[in-house]
């Protein structure tokens, strides 16, 4: 499936970011992750939560910044108020992840250059259009786990594009339908010319017979064609529902873990799991 705006790259890295992080810490791996449903997967990602959120939030920052197309769509489709501070932040963040941390001095300037992307995200999410703000949710998301205390603003951002994905999804179902009838009828309607040229010999001389066969010819393959098209149309759209179910599970998934570890660290246990360094490694778990 091509990706034509930034609402398939937000849905696009957050699905692919979810599996590879779930990989590193299930100990069934990816092929049992793909069998398990949402409700089991949760638990199991919570007892790890820390090393989870990492990876998710590693390999999604990842996803964004190596992604050419993106940019382009960026630069491309968005007001100059909007793309100037996404840009910006999208660079901040290839300085924090391309930095080695081997001082306090070093840390400090990583966490603030996350800080810096982070309210550049929060700047153009003011001014971008409802169909380009679920980029910069999973963009903050991802951002903001890599700070400490940024958990809550992580949260809420999944929890809008959860949303969205489950409108967008909703869009997409609706339309098939109505695809499919367009389809049906473009077929029978194509089905009943059926041309035979029979007779055309009685009036081959004036070339009456052969236009008309011709024409019944030519306005019967475009029927077949905008058949085709409708049908082509309607495939694409419960694919892309598709996507944006398992990105909204994904999202999901993310705000249960998110959730659950919230509520341990609020009763004054431990973080489950270990805390992420700034160099994506792990450390000691904060209490309390």
């Amino acid at each position: 499936m091509s990706i034509t705006n930034l609402a398939d790259v937000a849905s696009s890295a957050l699905r692919s970011s979810f599996v590879e992080a779930a990989d590193v810490v299930l100990e069934e791996g990816k092929s049992a992750l793909m069998g398990l449903a949402a409700a089991s997967i949760v638990p199991l990602l919570a007892k790890s939560s820390a090393s989870f959120l990492a990876a998710f939030a590693l390999a999604c920052l990842k996803a964004f910044t190596d992604s050419d197309e993106s940019q382009r769509i960026i630069r491309k489709r968005l007001e100059l108020i909007c793309s100037e501070p996404l840009l910006t932040g999208l660079e901040q963040l290839r300085t924090a992840d391309a930095s080695l941390v081997v001082s306090q001095e070093q840390e400090h300037f990583r966490r603030t250059t996350y800080r810096a992307a982070l309210e550049n995200f929060q700047r153009a999410h003011s001014f971008a259009a409802p169909t380009d703000k679920p980029y910069i949710w999973v963009l903050r998301a991802a951002t903001a786990l890599r700070i400490e205390g940024g958990e809550p603003e992580a949260e809420l951002m999944l929890i809008q594009f959860y949303e969205y994905a489950e409108k967008a999804r909703t869009e997409m179902l609706a339309s098939v339908p109505g695809l499919k009838r367009q389809e049906e009828d473009l077929t029978a309607e194509a089905n009943r010319l059926k041309p035979d040229g029979k007779g055309a010999g009685l009036f081959m001389g004036s070339g009456l017979a052969l236009t008309d066969l011709a024409l019944d010819w030519h306005e019967r393959g475009d029927l077949f064609r905008r058949a085709t098209a409708c049908r082509a149309k309607w495939k694409e759209a419960e694919e892309k529902a598709e996507e944006w179910l398992a990105a909204a599970e994904c999202a999901r998934s993310l705000t249960q873990v998110l959730a659950k570890t919230r509520e341990v660290l609020e009763a004054g246990g431990p973080a489950p799991n270990t805390r992420p360094q700034p160099d994506g490694t792990a450390g000691a778990a904060p209490h309390g």
